[in-house]
């Protein structure tokens, strides 16, 4: 190791216990700027992370570190998902890599609405990377100024920023990025069709169910799970018959994700689709199917229900008996067979 590494390393250190041990956020800002500009990548990220936790605070202003974030967001340069914080994992569950243009993507967040006016130049004339972890940034500031500059480029290449740019979209929520986001859910690149679909989900407006509609018979089992979630969060009666189509779908995490949708749109139309999923081969999708029914409160499930108190997995004995404790003030009362439930139960509460 060279001295210079081992000064740098110990600054590095330093700067780590001064933050840890509350010393003032405003005097930690102008150090950790300055380690934006360090040769590790690991060291730069490290301090746009820092950034980012003293902007997150009460006092934390991050004005003063702006410029060299913003530079900051074309360093595509890979560091560990879990170098910052512990969450470092995807939707899909994978572990996220991360980078010095990530984090300081990140950090800007707090800058806020006055980082806008540069990140939509960046986004506009940028790197690639850069317009991507710009795009980022407008989603996690969430400010409807930002619409029309992110629709503009969810068709431009490439597609790392279209996907980025979807998946702002949609964190805006604003009815405005419908119109794009339905667009996009045709795009040739599956990873920007899931974050279309994902968007639309977060906006919730009924006019997106026709599109979703047909997403949920994309060919990418990622984009018809997030579809099918998709109709589910905008709760529109109009989206059930497709979700009873993707109850059959090949994959079981699209099934699973289509009985939930049933059950939030709690239409009756779905039960006797929700009724065969109590005995799919998966047992999250009979978990779900149970919790959709419940939701939907229709007393014609209750037999079903009852014998998935005999499931196998404990997970679905519990829901059912959720479900079964709301459905039952719907049943007809006449034809209930009371001996069968007592007993029913009383094995479900055994096991």
């Amino acid at each position: 190791m060279t001295m210079n590494m081992r000064v740098r390393n110990v600054n590095l250190a330093g700067l780590l216990i001064a933050t840890v041990a509350g010393v003032g956020s405003a005097q930690n800002v102008p150090a950790w700027i300055d380690q934006l500009g360090a040769s590790s990548a690991v060291d730069r990220a490290m301090a746009a992370c820092e950034l980012d936790r003293l902007g997150s605070r009460s006092d934390g202003d991050l004005s003063e570190a702006m410029p060299a974030l913003l530079a900051l967001l074309g360093d595509a340069s890979p560091v560990e998902g879990k170098l910052c914080r512990e969450h470092g994992r995807s939707r899909n569950g994978r572990e996220r890599e991360s980078s010095p243009g990530r984090e300081a993507a990140l950090a800007l967040e707090n800058v806020g609405r006055q980082a806008l006016p540069p990140l939509m130049e960046i986004l506009d004339q940028g790197s690639d990377v850069a317009r991507a972890n710009a795009a980022f940034a407008l989603g996690l500031i969430e400010d409807p100024r930002a619409i029309d500059a992110l629709a503009a480029v969810i068709e431009r290449e490439p597609s790392s920023v279209r996907e980025k740019a979807a998946w702002a979209l949609g964190m805006i929520e604003d009815r405005r990025g419908v119109e794009p986001l339905t667009r996009s859910l045709r795009d040739p690149v599956a990873d920007v069709r899931r974050e279309s679909a994902w968007g639309l989900g977060m906006i919730e407006r009924a006019s997106a169910v026709p599109a979703l509609s047909l997403a949920v018979m994309d060919s990418d089992a990622g984009v018809r799970r997030e579809a099918a979630w998709a109709l589910g969060m905008i709760e529109a009666g109009s989206g059930v018959e497709p979700l009873i189509g993707a109850l059959r779908d090949d994959d079981a995490r699209v099934r699973k994700e289509a009985a939930w949708a049933i059950g939030m749109i709690e239409d009756r139309r779905g039960v006797s689709a929700l009724i065969r999923a109590l005995t799919d081969p998966n047992a999250a999708v009979r978990k779900e199917a149970a919790w959709g029914l419940g939701m939907i409160e229709d007393g014609s499930a209750l037999d079903a229900l009852l014998d998935a108190l005999d499931d196998e997995d404990p997970h679905v004995r519990k829901e059912a008996i959720w479900a079964i404790s709301r459905v039952i003030a719907d049943a007809d009362t006449t034809t209930l067979d009371t001996d069968k439930l007592a007993a029913s139960l009383k094995r479900a509460f055994a096991r």
